[in-house]
């Protein structure tokens, strides 16, 4: 019996000892302060978390020269901004009049829409809305002129042709 109490409490020290190993408390890194003076860069903001973390953000300036700046905006696929555009297409029951608003940034798609006119058929309407909310996954965030997509969005094959038809004029006009 006092072997097994013995075996008993040396394995009850052995996985304590174990446990207080896993629970060691690790160093912290230091914090590092770095002199952004000599740089260009101009301290922007400085602010305090919750848990007491300092973030600082830096404005740092634009090094490339005005030619760079020039060559980058040449290369530019379509000039950023915002293009809204009434666009109409032949539907079962008749023609039907769409406004796709598209928002462009360094040529990549930040916003989109389709929405349908007020008059719209309510089939027309559902195939519509159904384009409009899987805009996010087809387009948004996505470069312009790389942008395909599928023959129909959300079962409808004709406010797909006509997104498409629109993403390329404004590849091709803009």
């Amino acid at each position: 019996m006092k072997n097994k109490l013995m075996i008993i409490i040396s394995m009850i020290m052995t996985l304590s000892l174990i446990i207080a190993g896993c629970t060691t408390k690790i160093d912290q890194p230091k914090n590092e302060v770095v002199d952004v003076s000599d740089s260009g860069d101009e301290l922007k903001e400085v602010s305090k978390t919750d848990d007491d973390k300092i973030i600082v953000g830096l404005d740092v300036p634009d090094k490339k020269s005005e030619e760079e700046r020039s060559q980058e905006l040449l290369m530019q696929v379509i000039e950023d901004g915002n293009y809204v555009d009434e666009v109409s297409y032949g539907a079962h029951d008749g023609v039907e009049i769409v406004t796709i608003d598209i928002t462009v940034e360094g040529d990549v798609i930040m916003d989109a829409s389709v929405t349908p006119s007020d008059d719209a058929h309510k089939v027309s309407k559902k195939y519509i809305n159904g384009v409009n909310d899987a805009l996010l996954d087809l387009v948004i965030g996505k470069k312009i002129d790389e942008i395909e997509l599928p023959k129909q969005i959300s079962g409808s094959s004709i406010t797909t042709a006509a997104l498409g038809e629109q993403l390329q004029n404004l590849v091709d006009i803009y």
